[in-house]
């Protein structure tokens, strides 16, 4: 039987480069693959190796006699794919990177996926090349701890492959400390030869109208960095005693904030964070209705994230049929696009043909403006309105505006404020006018934008890769003035409370420990103060109570 890619694809394309077949698209060559949600095996030429269920790093990939139940589905949106699919390009000899056998120290600040990734192919770039990791967390992995939704563990296998990097000899850890506020960019230049910058988009994006700064308006941001336990939203309040829930935004972020207001009572087996699932227990929220600026055609969401929401137990996703009249994919659109798009038009069709049957329920309108929010001293409702229909205003407790993130500039870094990123080229740092700046690289949202899925991350950290090691090639990066081991030194000397690996390792026995000990996969701790204790750095605090007296499960 052949093997399928199932909905936790990251797109790392990891299983691509193994595949001794060539039966695994788009590639990273393949012009459909930045246009790709995920990747797809052709069953006519899978021969059955199993190379690519070893290397994925989120266990995406099934045999197809052996596919869960919910997943089966999956088997023929893989076949489908390749109908009517152009041939891809002739596959080419797998290119290895230009090895160095020069020294090279490389900081990496931000610990996320494409720091990871930017980590990873530094490191296979020569037996002399050592690197830095920074961040400004006591926790690495960034948005995979902090942004995919708690009921994505299999997602968060990432990790695995990510622990290995951290763990790499060369690799010297600097979680809990600040680039830009605690240590300069010039102070790593005096003790690196270059530094890639993988700090990500970390800023909600709010939509600037009329009402959105009223309690109970968020960001996305702040709804999950809330439930997935970020440091900086453990104490944002979030008021769930209204029937209604309102989600601006149609793209992935939005779905998984609408599953986890609807049912995050239901994750308690999760790394869902205490406090969230706590308030969720006592939810009175029993629909959620989700704004689309656009039509059908062009919604954000991923079609494996749809179809997630279709089997999710005891809900309703309701679509109103006229809102898919005249809906079709744009015609100039790449086939993995075009596939996508025809796959959530088709569910979409199935889905407003069906009679509602639970108290809990989701709608998906599309081509809905929002004007504004209402409410005296917090969210009372949100007016809105679309083609051949009144304005009216839906009442709700809260609205989550998922309508994107925005970068956060590092003081000592150039910096698009119009673009909110770092201004590049190729992977460049550049300045106002244009040009390279000595040993600045950068790599990730950061660089390109809040765009794609991890695996996406992988690519653009290897182009950045490619292009500072180019650089040191041709003797465009001065020596540091200081010795890299001096780094740590520098820190302590400037009582910065540096987190290293063995810390952050005690603070990952601990939340394991402790989720293990109450069923769960982790419990993750939310208090710098008591982190950066456990980790070694301070004196351990007393940690706050919590009550964990939940209500089962409806």
């Amino acid at each position: 039987m052949a093997f399928v890619i199932t909905q936790a694809c990251c797109s790392d394309a990891t299983c691509a480069a193994v595949c001794p077949a060539d039966c695994i698209h788009p590639t990273p060559d393949d012009p459909n693959f930045l246009h790709a949600e995920m990747l797809y095996i052709d069953p006519a030429r899978c021969i059955d190796c199993a190379a690519c269920v070893e290397v994925c790093p989120v266990d995406a990939i099934h045999s197809e006699d052996e596919l869960p139940l919910d997943l089966k589905g999956y088997a023929s949106i893989n076949h489908d794919y390749f109908t009517g699919a152009p041939p891809p390009p002739v596959a080419q000899p797998k290119s290895t990177r230009t090895v160095t056998t020069d020294r090279l120290a490389v900081a990496v600040v931000g610990a996320g996926p494409s720091g990871f990734y930017a980590a990873a192919a530094l490191l296979d770039a020569g037996p002399n090349v050592t690197v830095s990791l920074i961040d400004r967390l006591p926790t690495p992995f960034g948005l995979v701890r902090a942004g995919v939704a708690p009921d994505h563990q299999d997602t968060k296998g990432v990790t695995r492959g990510f622990a290995m990097t951290v763990a790499h000899p060369r690799v010297n850890t600097f979680l809990n400390v600040e680039v830009g506020t605690e240590v300069s960019p010039a102070d790593l230049l005096a003790h690196h030869h270059a530094v890639v910058y993988a700090v990500g988009a970390a800023a909600g994006r709010r939509p600037g109208i009329p009402g959105d700064d009223l309690p109970g308006s968020f960001s996305a941001a702040e709804v999950v960095g809330w439930y997935n336990g970020h440091p900086e939203y453990a104490d944002v309040a979030v008021p769930l005693n209204h029937p209604t829930a309102v989600v601006v935004g149609n793209g992935n972020v939005a779905l998984d904030v609408v599953r986890v207001l609807l049912r995050g009572q239901r994750m308690d087996h999760t790394d869902i964070a205490d406090h969230a699932l706590e308030a969720l227990s006592d939810s009175e929220i029993r629909e959620v209705i989700v704004l689309g600026r656009r039509g059908p055609e062009h919604a954000a969401f991923s079609f494996s994230q749809l179809l997630a929401l279709d089997h999710l137990a005891g809900v309703d996703v309701v679509v109103h049929s006229p809102d898919l009249d005249d809906a079709s994919p744009a015609p100039e659109l790449h086939h993995a696009s075009e596939y996508a798009a025809k796959q959530k038009l088709a569910l979409l069709a199935e889905m407003a043909s069906r009679t509602p049957r639970h108290d809990r329920r989701i709608h998906l309108r599309f081509a809905t403006a929002v004007h504004g929010i209402v409410g005296v001293d917090a969210v009372q409702g949100v007016h809105v309105s679309s083609a051949g229909t009144e304005p009216s205003v839906i009442e709700t407790g809260i609205v989550v505006s998922c309508v994107g993130f925005d970068g956060r500039p590092v003081t000592g870094v150039a910096f698009d404020p119009a673009a909110t990123r770092i201004p590049s080229r190729g992977g460049r740092v550049v300045d106002p006018q244009g040009q390279p700046v000595t040993g600045q690289y950068v790599t990730g949202w950061i660089k390109r934008g809040p765009s794609g899925v991890i695996g996406t991350n992988k690519a653009c950290a290897e182009e950045t890769v490619d292009a500072l090691l180019d650089d040191h090639r041709h003797g465009l990066l001065p020596e540091p003035s200081q010795p890299t081991a001096a780094f740590a030194n520098h820190l302590e000397h400037r009582s910065v409370n540096r987190i290293d690996r063995r810390g952050w390792l005690r603070i990952d026995d601990h939340e394991l420990r402790q989720g293990r000990s109450t069923g769960r996969t982790r419990r993750k701790l939310v208090d710098l103060g008591h982190m950066t204790a456990l980790a070694g750095t301070t004196p351990v605090p007393a940690p706050a109570v919590r009550s964990t007296n939940l209500k089962e499960n409806p």
